[in-house]
């Protein structure tokens, strides 16, 4: 990859991460429905942007090494959490049962563990499309569009009530939001510069806004409640976003605070992680409500703090962070790789 792109895929993740910590802070506010429409499917698509087909005889060194980064930090940041809540109750029972959950994953995980969903569906997804992708183009798409039609089935169905492991029934939706940033990597190089693209997203953006308000549509887009219930706006109405804020992070990344959303996007994992439960300490400790300007500044300054710290140890570098020393690589630090 040419170096501007890598610019602008760290801003993406940057904005991403932003966008995720503000959709927490505005809790039920009616303006998060609206990001709810693309926050989640933009941290896939990223992904799906860096991914590279895999040989069969790779694969499963391939797959071992995403686990590793991906759950060895899941497990870290999991257990600091649960003893933090722990000292402050000495609750046995809470302790345990917190372990459980952890190990279970998806819908049960809430209150301070309420991101860690993200990162089971992300690592599924991965190796979903690294296996499938030893195979011809039809036979992927064929594949995606049937686990696509399967999430909506599920949505419909009285199984969106059961909370499966690791929440793997989601992973059929991201699969789609992750390999459309695979297939459209060549159709985003070619007209991530022209503005005609931002202009159009932001416009139909807009207008899809305006219908949900005049109750020409309803359009929810809720993954981690695997809300999800129209079959082709749940497709349109994201792809039409990201390509917007794709073109949106291309003309940051011209100009002078492209520096620090570089820096942020390369670093979202501690932001991930810890924005909740640091904000609800906060919270809880002084027994305050604050707007979500303080919120965000709280959920990324913070935890970008801690991460510095992190990084000075290599023990801690891998535990909390998925960066092993023999590799070297950028997306080892991110959760978008």
């Amino acid at each position: 990859m040419p170096k501007e792109r890598h610019l602008w895929i760290d801003i993406a993740r940057g904005l991403s991460i932003i966008f995720v910590v503000l959709g927490h802070s505005l809790s039920d506010s009616a303006v998060n429905q609206y990001l709810y429409w693309f926050r989640m499917p933009l941290f896939f698509f990223v992904s799906g942007l860096l991914f590279k087909p895999i040989a069969a005889d790779m694969f499963q060194k391939w797959a071992t090494q995403k686990t590793k980064r991906l759950i060895i930090p899941y497990i870290s940041y999991g257990l600091l959490i649960t003893i933090v809540i722990f000292i402050s109750s000495f609750n046995v029972m809470e302790l345990i049962k917190n372990i459980i959950k952890l190990g279970y994953g998806g819908l049960v995980l809430v209150g301070p563990f309420g991101v860690f969903w993200f990162i089971t569906v992300l690592l599924i997804t991965q190796i979903l499309f690294g296996f499938i992708s030893r195979y011809s183009t039809r036979k992927q798409i064929i594949f995606i569009a049937a686990s696509y039609i399967l999430a909506h089935i599920v949505s419909f169905s009285p199984l969106v009530k059961i909370p499966l492991p690791w929440h793997v029934d989601v992973a059929l939706l991201a699969l789609t939001y992750y390999s459309m940033g695979f297939y459209f990597k060549q159709f985003i190089l070619k007209y991530i510069q022209k503005k005609s693209l931002l202009f159009l997203s932001m416009i139909l953006y807009t207008f899809f806004i305006f219908l949900d308000i005049k109750g020409v549509i309803h359009l929810e887009l809720n993954m981690k409640y695997k809300i999800y219930q129209h079959i082709v706006l749940d497709f349109v109405v994201p792809m039409i976003i990201v390509f917007g804020i794709c073109s949106i992070c291309y003309w940051i990344s011209k100009s002078k605070i492209s520096s620090v959303l570089v820096f942020l996007g390369g670093n979202t994992v501690c932001v991930m992680y810890l924005h909740m439960p640091l904000n609800i300490l906060v919270k809880n400790s002084f027994n305050i409500e604050y707007n979500s300007l303080f919120y965000i500044l709280i959920g990324v300054l913070i935890p970008l703090g801690i991460m510095l710290l992190l990084k000075k140890s290599p023990i801690t570098a891998k535990l909390f962070l998925g960066i092993f020393p023999k590799k070297k690589n950028k997306e080892n630090r991110s959760l978008a790789s």
